[in-house]
């Protein structure tokens, strides 16, 4: 098992390398769930990482010893676009969990898990008491062994024509381990 060095805030300079980390990590774990042309039409039309996350200051990476970056995630004060139709819970506490990926390399090995675990801690000290988010069909077990709830399901209409399933869920902070 390859080194890790802690957890750390993303940098913005590294904005390109997270996104492609973001990219190649759903097109390798969704190819399991989703047809590829659905995955290449959403990453195409859907916000993923913005700049914005990483400069808000709550958006974290794990790389290697030597510097490769393994994974990445964070948690914002802002709504997803694509989800601005249904009812937003109070924002005021409520943070919204955003681009958790794992480089597939590092698939397996526990690091979306520790993302997780430094999101809500992170969230929590700011005054959140819950977290939101939306999972695809890569994510949705390992949310709610994660200790999220998953709400009724979404289906977000592709601009190819195709019904994308999405997973909106929450947890209440504090009440248990990720």
């Amino acid at each position: 098992m390859p080194a890790f060095r802690p957890i750390r805030r993303a940098r913005s300079d590294e904005f390109e390398a997270l996104a492609a980390l973001e990219r190649a990590a759903f097109t390798i774990h969704g190819t399991a769930f989703y047809p590829l042309a659905d995955i290449e039409c959403a990453l195409e039309h859907f916000e993923g990482l913005q700049r914005r996350l990483i400069e808000e200051g709550h958006y974290f990476v794990i790389e290697t010893e030597t510097g490769t970056l393994a994974a990445s995630g964070g948690w914002s004060r802002s709504e997803l676009e694509y989800l601005q139709a249904s009812p937003a819970p109070d924002r005021g506490k409520t943070g919204v969990v955003r681009c958790v990926f794992v480089a597939p390399p590092f698939a397996g090995l526990g690091l979306a898990r520790d993302v997780m675990r430094h999101v809500e801690v992170d969230a929590m000290s700011t005054g959140m008491a819950q977290l939101t988010l939306t999972a695809s069909k890569t994510a949705e077990a390992l949310y709610r062994k994660a200790g999220y709830s998953a709400d009724t399901p979404l289906y977000i209409r592709l601009p190819n024509g195709s019904d994308l399933p999405l997973f909106p869920m929450r947890k209440q902070l504090g009440l248990s381990e990720v």
